[in-house]
């Protein structure tokens, strides 16, 4: 009969048979940070084109902190982050500073890393107004495309329905402003 470990894998070796024997390393609870306080910071709008980032939530006490993630920065292009606290977290001897943000989305909140944003609107807006009417004509070097606009000015949605046509003369009625990316 032979033993060998490998690897956390136990293989016990007997004549005519095999048998493994499996046993799983211990790991330790997952990993613990130090942190401050929270403390509140003037509303600011943010953005991220992050599709690796998350945000977190935070458990235990400012000496012993635990994080967990639960919302992936990648689902959430195209959306404005508003941070209202801010904290920082240490790694080791590296600090990190953490926001408080929530998405105009969907209203998900959460504690993420303030590299992962940059400031600026995405995909918000401000109320149409009406304008006198002017008549426009496409230039025929630029090409653009009729939008259709849809969701409230927290969130709008953009969807490309046409093509701007050089032939077409086109009447300006109205004028709103649209953040993208900042």
């Amino acid at each position: 009969m032979h033993w060998a470990i490998k690897a956390g894998i136990g293989v016990l070796v007997s004549a005519g048979s095999f048998t493994a024997i499996v046993s799983q390393p211990t790991h330790a609870s997952a990993a613990t940070y130090r942190r401050t306080a929270a403390t509140k910071v003037a509303s600011k709008p943010y953005y991220t084109t992050s599709n690796t980032g998350k945000t977190y939530t935070f458990s235990g006490s400012l000496k012993k902190t635990k994080m967990h993630a639960n919302h992936a920065l990648k689902s959430y292009h195209n959306s404005t982050w508003t941070r209202t606290k801010q904290a920082y977290v240490y790694k080791g001897n590296r600090k990190v500073r953490y926001y408080y943000v929530k998405s105009a989305k969907n209203g998900a909140t959460g504690w993420v890393a303030s590299s992962y944003l940059k400031a600026g609107k995405d995909y918000q807006a401000k109320t149409a107004k009406k304008t006198t009417a002017s008549a426009y004509d496409k230039v025929a070097s630029h090409t653009g495309k009729i939008y259709q606009i849809s969701g409230t000015n927290n969130y709008v949605k953009l969807k490309a329905k046409t093509s701007l046509n050089a032939n077409l003369v086109y009447t300006r009625t109205k004028t709103r402003v649209i953040y993208k990316r900042g």
